[in-house]
């Protein structure tokens, strides 16, 4: 995701991108309770559309967790 001019992002974005990216991490790696305990802090500091995303699809795999096979995907079972 292109967030700025390089060298003119503020740390505090760079970090928060970081966190993202080791919350998704866990996420793939099935490590729901892990990207929970990422993405929560990332919301307390800003809540924006990824976070809860990828929160809410960690919730679900944390309750009904994918098959052997699953490699990320993400099944729509409603249009919307």
């Amino acid at each position: 995701e292109l967030v700025g001019e390089r060298g003119k992002v503020d740390p505090a974005t760079l970090a928060r991108i970081e966190q993202y990216g080791e919350a998704l991490a866990c996420f793939y790696r099935r490590d729901w309770e892990g990207c929970l305990a990422i993405l929560t802090r990332l919301a307390a500091l800003e809540e924006d559309g990824p976070t809860v995303f990828l929160r809410r699809r960690a919730l679900e795999c944390l309750r009904n967790p994918p098959g052997d096979g699953w490699r990320g995907e993400h099944v729509r079972s409603e249009k919307g």
